[in-house]
C-alpha cells in the first residue's frame, strides 16, 4: 500500500479546514424551516450542500406544512335522530334507544321476537337486563311504526319521549308473547319526568 505524500496530507488538512470554515459561515446565516422557522444548522452526518437544500428541520414540520392547506373532510351526521327525530349529539344518526332498536338484535331475533313467550325470552338471555332491553326496543319500534301521537301523553312535550308499558311487563304471565306485551294499546309515550311519575304511581292511566 502506497503511503500518502506530505503534500497530499497538507492539502487534505487545508480542504478539511476550508469545509469547516464554510459550515461555520453557513451557520451564521442558516436556512429557516418553512414551518416552524427554526434554523437548519449544519451537521456531521450531511454534506453542506445537502443541508443547504433542506427546507424543513424534520419530517414532522414537513408533513404539517404540506398538509396545512388541505381541506379536512369528514362524514356528515344528522343533529336529530333519523327515526324519532329527537335532538342528538354530533356524529350520530340515531338516539341511544333507536340505535338499540336498529342494531341491538340480529334479523332472526327481530323476526321471531313477537311470537316468543316471555318465559322463552328470559331463558334465552344471559341476564334479566338483556331480555328486558329487547322487550323495550321492540316496544319502541312498534310505537314508532304506529299512528300514535309522538309526544308525551300528559304534557305534549315532543322533543324527547320514552315509550312506556301501561300494564307492566312483570304483570304478564310467562306464556304471554312479546307481541301481547307490546300491543299498541299497552304502550304510551311519556316525557322523562312523567315517565318517572308514572313508575312511582303519581299518575295513572
Amino acid at each position: 500500500m502506497s503511503k500518502q505524500s506530505a503534500g497530499g496530507k497538507a492539502n487534505a488538512i487545508i480542504a478539511k479546514q476550508q469545509a469547516q470554515l464554510r459550515k461555520e459561515q453557513y451557520d451564521l446565516n442558516p436556512n429557516l424551516c418553512l414551518y416552524c422557522q427554526s434554523p437548519i444548522l449544519s451537521c456531521d452526518t450531511l454534506k453542506l450542500n445537502e443541508t443547504k437544500i433542506k427546507k424543513f428541520c424534520n419530517k414532522s414540520c414537513a408533513g404539517k406544512y404540506n398538509n396545512k392547506d388541505k381541506i379536512q373532510t369528514s362524514k356528515s351526521f344528522s343533529l336529530t335522530c333519523k327515526i324519532c327525530d329527537i335532538p342528538i349529539p354530533k356524529k350520530r344518526n340515531y338516539c341511544i334507544e333507536c340505535r338499540k332498536t336498529r342494531y341491538g338484535a340480529t334479523m332472526k331475533e327481530r323476526s321471531t321476537l313477537p311470537t316468543t313467550t316471555k318465559k322463552e325470552l328470559f331463558l334465552s338471555r344471559k341476564n334479566w337486563q338483556s331480555a328486558r332491553s329487547s322487550i323495550q326496543q321492540h316496544a319502541r319500534q312498534i310505537f314508532i311504526d304506529s299512528s300514535s301521537e309522538k309526544s308525551c301523553k300528559i304534557c305534549g312535550y315532543d322533543r324527547h319521549y320514552e315509550v312506556c308499558h301501561i300494564k307492566d311487563v312483570s304483570s304478564f304471565s310467562d306464556t304471554s308473547t312479546i307481541s301481547e306485551i307490546n300491543a299498541i294499546n299497552n304502550l304510551v309515550a311519556l316525557c322523562p319526568t312523567h315517565h318517572w311519575e308514572f313508575d312511582n304511581a303519581y299518575v295513572k292511566f
